[in-house]
């Protein structure tokens, strides 16, 4: 059944005029608040906004009505009070709550509402820390190089890229020890920078990144290698304890503790012509007019067979032969040599 009301004003006078007539009305039964939500979950934050969805409430005749719409009510961990998100009540089961604080903890509930009143708060059972969701450090660089050869004075520069949230705590090292005040370090939303504008000899070594958040950690290394004209060997001498064979020996170089990667090279020359390479010591580098050489690493000698005595045919006169040894890198970043102690002449 539906009814129209009217309304006239009374006093001692009497009943005044009557009103115009309302829409009409069905009459039913006071209508019951929604129950609670159920469901609710949090499926995205990040540092400034959290997502929430959630499942209707059942209808329940006589006990719970229909849902007509949602409010999102949110606080932070330190406050007692709850803000509402939304003045209107929404029609859609998710909600996106904005102007978070980055790393603040909040709590949030969902309240659903008909005619009838509101439903009973559905809290989350814990809280939702502002950040995006944890991710375990890893890199993201896949080229980067594990070794690098720079000469004395060039820019040492490396970069690493990497994902990891939250922001994770960087600390770069050098053979397992915090890098110095002349290594400068630049750090950035997912990536971190090792520059060392003029590099020395004393910055070769191995420089590793650690990477590391609540979730877990990671680490990458790359050996760098400076490199600079090397200091020449000590003394040349000569001995010819066996008839027909020469033997050279050297002190080593000062830089040969600090770079496995070298070698040592010979060149000669007969009086008053260029000096000739004899290239690295081996059986089969020979020259006519030249010896051949055998090189020991070990003890850091070179012998020759013949040895440095060569004879003109048209006189007896003896040529004087001259020896020299050559220090030089692999990765050709210089040379230096120095000249023997004398002359080997029988």
């Amino acid at each position: 059944m539906e009814y129209e009301f009217k309304i006239a004003a009374v006093n001692l006078s009497g009943v005044g005029e009557f009103s115009n007539s309302s829409e009409f009305v069905a009459a039913q039964d006071p209508k019951k608040p929604p129950g609670k939500v159920t469901g609710l979950k949090v499926t995205e934050t990040s540092y400034n906004h959290l997502v929430l969805v959630w499942t209707k409430p059942e209808e329940k005749p006589e006990i719970q009505a229909e849902a007509k719409g949602y409010f999102v009510e949110i606080r932070q961990a330190e406050c007692i009070d709850w803000s509402r998100c939304n003045i209107i009540p929404i029609i859609m089961t998710s909600f996106t709550v904005k102007g978070l604080k980055s790393m603040d903890i909040y709590w949030v509930r969902v309240i659903a509402t008909n005619d009838g009143g509101d439903s009973d708060p559905q809290e989350l059972a814990n809280y939702v820390l502002a950040m995006p969701a944890p991710v375990r450090p890893r890199f993201t660089h896949h080229k980067m190089k594990n070794f690098m050869v720079v000469r004395a004075g060039n820019t040492v520069r490396i970069t690493v890229n990497f994902e990891a949230s939250p922001m994770p705590e960087i600390m770069w090292l050098k053979d397992n020890v915090p890098v110095t005040r002349r290594v400068t370090v630049s750090n950035s939303d997912g990536s971190s920078q090792l520059l060392i504008p003029s590099s020395e000899r004393s910055d070769s070594g191995t420089y590793s990144i650690l990477v590391k958040n609540l979730v877990g950690q990671e680490t990458c290394c790359t050996e760098v290698r400076v490199t600079d004209d090397p200091k020449p060997p000590g003394p040349v001498e000569l001995e010819e304890n066996v008839p027909g064979t020469v033997t050279v020996m050297w002190d080593p170089s000062p830089d040969e503790k600090r770079d496995d990667r070298l070698h040592y090279t010979l060149i000669a020359q007969q009086q008053r012509t260029w000096w000739q390479g004899l290239g690295p010591p081996s059986p089969q580098r020979t020259s006519p007019s030249l010896p051949r050489f055998f090189l020991n690493r070990r003890t850091r000698s070179v012998r020759s067979t013949p040895p440095f005595l060569l004879f003109s045919s048209r006189s007896s006169t003896r040529r004087r032969c001259s020896v020299s040894v050559l220090y030089c890198a692999v990765i050709e970043s210089g040379s230096s040599c120095c000249t023997p102690s004398g002359s080997l002449l029988k």
